[in-house]
């Protein structure tokens, strides 16, 4: 297993290395995008003849795309770069060095394992992606001053890390350089205090939800989603953005824990993503729209609600317990105060109650999109 993984890696190597060279070879996006239209066809071709290459890149008993996701994230971060090399080599030279070196030293040294969607994975891997991608953004120079410079290092490394962990399936090649290019964008302007208050934020976040790991049926992916999330809807929202989904979090929490049955479940990223897309598309809309905040800010809260509706009711559903109207109405309620809008509570909060009884048996997916259809009440005038 360790030397299909040491093949596959120098593959991975070997085109990471020949894309850290394309600044100094193309001047504009269209080059590389071509080459990673060719590289894909190339790629799709080995994959359904599978030849000798082939073999080399799907020696490993997982799915994975991740050697199809490798050149569209390129193509991607040479374009959001726009030549700015302080983007664009970290960004690539993390996919390439900090996911080779996780995936190697968990192979070969990884003790303490944890679950996530993307199957096992340890702890040992998770430093090694973390010690590396620290190093490389901490060498690229990007901050104003050498604190500066360490403290977005540190940043980067543990979100980067974070998503390592909870990817798999390949897609932390797709996922991993566009984070890091993003994450240096929005951190390389900020002050010491502002840098200093993230990782707080996710130090935290951490010892908090992985205190509370044995109360709660998340599993190593899940907690790891729950803190990035946390960690988007704060450094992109504000503060007023952790109060919804920390309440949410809590009540779940305290009125689920008892139950032996859940106990026995386990979920991971995908759960948590569920209950967070809705509310991530307003925070977007916050930073990339002409929206008022003061909207984006209700539509996120309504995701909240809507969630907390529809995971009291699939919960008692599954214990095969009345509906419980009563405890559903003050879940809905202690979340809607959080908005401080008048009339979000008593209109948001009968619509949701009325729901209650008939979306027990919603699946995942479902719950998303009725939770974002309902937010767009916010657009009311």
């Amino acid at each position: 297993m360790l030397a299909a993984e040491l093949k596959r890696k120098a593959v991975h190597l070997i085109m990471g290395c020949f894309c850290l060279t394309f600044p100094w070879i193309f001047s504009t996006p269209t080059p590389v995008d071509l080459l990673a239209l060719i590289s894909l066809s190339l790629l799709l071709a080995i994959r359904w003849f599978k030849p000798a290459l082939g073999q080399i890149l799907h020696s490993v008993e997982r799915l994975s795309f991740g050697e199809l996701l490798f050149p569209v994230a390129v193509a991607i971060v040479f374009r959001l770069a726009h030549g700015d090399l302080s983007h664009y080599l970290p960004a690539i030279a993390v996919l390439t060095f900090a996911d080779t070196a996780g995936a190697l030293i968990g192979k070969r040294y990884g003790k303490h394992l944890y679950r996530t969607n993307a199957g096992t994975k340890s702890l040992e891997g998770s430093l090694a992606v973390f010690l590396v991608s620290f190093f490389i953004v901490l060498l690229s120079g990007i901050g104003s001053d050498p604190l500066t410079n360490l403290l977005i290092a540190v940043v980067v490394a543990l979100v980067a890390t974070m998503a390592e962990g909870i990817l798999g399936a390949g897609i932390d090649n797709l996922v991993l350089p566009i984070a890091v290019a993003g994450l240096i964008f929005f951190l390389r302007d900020l002050t010491w205090n502002d840098l200093l208050l993230r990782i707080s934020l996710i130090a935290v976040l951490s010892l908090i939800l992985f205190t509370v790991r044995r109360l709660t049926s998340l599993n190593g992916g899940g907690l790891l989603s729950a803190t990035v999330f946390a960690y988007l809807a704060f450094a992109l929202g504000g503060p007023s953005y952790l109060i919804a989904p920390s309440l949410l979090f809590a009540i779940h929490l305290a009125t689920t824990h008892r139950y032996c049955a859940l106990a026995k479940m386990e979920h991971s990223a995908d759960s948590i993503a569920a209950v967070v897309l809705p509310g991530l598309v307003w925070i977007t809309l916050k930073t990339s729209s002409d929206l008022p905040a003061e909207t984006c800010f209700h539509g996120f809260t309504l995701t909240l609600m809507a969630q907390a509706a529809f995971l009291h009711s699939a919960t008692r559903a599954h214990l095969q317990l009345p509906c419980g109207l009563l405890l559903g109405a003050v879940k809905i309620t202690i979340i809607a105060l959080s908005c401080f809008q008048w009339w979000l509570i008593p209109i948001a909060g009968i619509l949701l109650l009325a729901t209650i009884p008939l979306t027990g048996s919603l699946k995942r997916p479902e719950q998303t999109i009725f939770a974002f259809l309902f937010s767009l009440l916010a657009l009311i005038p």
